[in-house]
């Protein structure tokens, strides 16, 4: 007769690999700024986009899921930023 134990122990097994598996296909990318509502700031900007060219190489990867910390996933852009920048405008007019 079959252990009915080592029958579930082993399915448990199976259905840990196939999950550990199912994570390794799943990106999850969290903007970690809450206390600013995640705006996105240059620095955000560029390790969002370092993160998503490493899972875009990953041939592993599947799905990549994109959340905020807080209460908010993302308000948009930080234009407190925008003041210390030359404003696209002004680089057209000195590009022509």
């Amino acid at each position: 007769m079959i252990d009915d134990r080592a029958v579930r122990a082993n399915i448990g097994r199976a259905q840990q690999r196939e999950e550990d598996q199912h994570r390794k296909q799943i990106v999850v990318i969290t903007l970690n700024r809450p206390r600013r509502l995640n705006l996105l700031g240059s620095q955000m900007r560029r390790e969002l986009d370092e993160v998503l060219q490493l899972a875009a190489r990953d041939h592993e990867v599947r799905v990549a899921i994109g959340t905020g910390a807080g209460r908010a996933f993302c308000v948009g852009t930080d234009i407190k930023e925008w003041a210390t920048c030359t404003p696209p405008i002004r680089l057209l007019q000195e590009m022509t």
